[in-house]
């Protein structure tokens, strides 16, 4: 059922005006017919207007619409009957609340309701608690673990990291079983294919840096553990799978001197404050049109020609 089907007639009416004042870029314009029609939605008893909060955030969560949800549309409407929904279990809200984190951690009203100690991660959990057989929370959740592994060994061979430190052994054993999870999503979602490198470093990783924590009195280093092992690299890569998550970005204009001293033209991408570094890079290839993927042959990328 289309979400407009799920309005009654003046309020279908005053989301088509609003919907079309977005278009006209004119901040006050726009802002005044979102909030008559707010008043409207809020004047009514939630079972009139609560699927259709569903099927909205279905629309831009799910099927990635690229509708731009405003603050107070989220905060007034959209939040207080996704959050109802999460406290009550109703299949969806939980990973629809995951994909507007970036809202929730610009409301302080939503942070209010929540507290503080929440991530995507939670509510992505949350969702296949309640619906065990929530594909899309599992893909998400499988694609967020990925980046994280990936973050914890993008700094070999100095050594894994957890959080912005070294990773102590008993944080080493909690990652073998977060690793341990990761492989049994990626059986769920079929997604095994092209990340088994990133399973294999991770284990091997995880395992010996626990090991040289625990012999550290031996070495000088990670990397001189690696040596004495005969397992040391000279070049280490973080994986970025393409079709993982992007991120949210503001860009700020900017000038800046290139490699030859001359003044150019360019943006300054700022990417969302919990957004991981693979997160900013898949959002400016993406915007950059730059393809890639891995093959028998290895990692490869297309990318378009820049203009002499």
């Amino acid at each position: 059922m289309s979400k407009e089907n799920l309005l009654n007639t003046q309020q279908l009416t005053q989301w088509q005006t609003y919907v079309a004042a977005e278009e006209s870029g004119i901040r006050s314009v726009y802002l005044t017919e979102l909030n008559q029609f707010i008043e409207l939605i809020l004047n009514s008893d939630l079972s009139t207007y609560q699927s259709w909060v569903y099927e909205l955030s279905e629309d831009v969560i799910d099927r990635e619409s690229g509708f731009l949800i405003r603050m107070p549309l989220f905060e007034q409407i959209i939040f207080p009957v996704l959050h109802g929904g999460f406290k009550s279990k109703h299949p969806g809200c939980a990973r629809w609340l995951a994909g507007f984190c970036q809202h929730i951690y610009r409301s302080t009203l939503a942070r209010n309701e929540l507290g503080e100690d929440f991530t995507d991660w939670f509510f992505l959990y949350a969702a296949i608690e309640h619906n065990p057989t929530d594909q899309l929370a599992k893909q998400r959740l499988f694609h967020r673990i990925a980046d994280y592994l990936e973050y914890t060994i993008h700094e070999l061979p100095s050594g894994v990291l957890w959080g912005n430190n070294g990773a102590s052994i008993e944080q080493c054993s909690e990652l073998m079983e977060l690793l341990d999870e990761f492989k049994e999503l990626a059986n769920e979602v079929n997604v095994m294919k092209g990340h088994e490198h990133l399973m294999k470093e991770c284990e091997f990783h995880f395992q010996a840096y626990a090991d040289y924590l625990s012999n550290k009195s031996d070495h000088q280093s990670y990397v001189q553990y690696l040596e004495l092992n005969g397992t040391y690299q000279n070049e280490y890569h973080r994986l970025g799978q393409p079709g993982g998550p992007g991120c949210q970005i503001s860009s700020l204009d900017i000038e800046f001197k290139d490699a030859d001293g001359n003044i150019q033209q360019g943006h300054l991408m700022s990417a969302e404050k919990q957004a991981t570094e693979i997160e900013l890079l898949r959002t400016i290839a993406h915007h950059l049109g730059v393809q890639w993927g891995h093959d028998d042959l290895g990692w490869w990328a297309a990318v378009i020609k820049a203009d002499k």
